[in-house]
């Protein structure tokens, strides 16, 4: 059960490295500063380690993770974009800040969420009203999934072995975001 946790999340934090790669040329594509576009690339350098790291504990109990598929398309337009950024970024990125299993990586994605603020703070703008809402609409969608999801008490054996919290307290962290 711990290796097939650790086995999931290294594949997502592997996903993690092509999203960021992507998001940083949708970026440039859309004429973002260049520190946004510098700090999505260095988040694809340290999902890259994450996911090195999280492979090797997976092993180490067991379990390898399974393969990332990456999709190759044309820069999305502004609202796609914005709407991944919220969902991924506000909500998932902020909340895997709080619960990560290693302090490093916890403070990697504090990072990824701050990126994920401002990219938000550079994209809203430039969205009409009504994207605006659908975008907001998306994260409190997410963030209610995520209420949800962290509401289904994890194994005791993972919370010993991993240090995950249990339900009540991953509710509470959930709700802040």
């Amino acid at each position: 059960m711990v290796g097939r946790w650790l086995a999931e999340a290294a594949q997502l934090e592997a996903a993690s490295v092509p999203a960021f790669e992507i998001l940083a040329a949708e970026l440039r594509a859309h004429g973002a500063p260049s520190q946004l576009i510098e700090r999505a690339l260095a988040s694809a350098d340290d999902e890259r380690r994450h996911a090195r790291i999280m492979t090797s504990l997976a092993r180490a109990h067991g379990a390898s993770p399974g393969p990332v598929r990456v999709i190759v398309r044309e820069p999305r337009e502004l609202e796609s974009i914005a709407r991944e950024n919220a969902v991924e970024g506000l909500v998932r990125e902020a909340y895997g800040a709080r619960v990560a299993i290693d302090p490093a990586i916890g403070a990697d994605e504090q990072r990824h969420a701050a990126l994920a603020a401002d990219v938000h703070a550079w994209v809203r703008p430039r969205l009409p009203y009504a994207a605006r809402l659908r975008v907001d609409e998306a994260r409190d969608l997410a963030r209610a999934q995520l209420v949800a999801e962290c509401a289904i008490e994890p194994d005791r054996a993972l919370r010993a072995v991993l240090g995950l919290p249990d339900a009540t307290r991953a509710v509470e962290l959930a709700r802040r975001i």
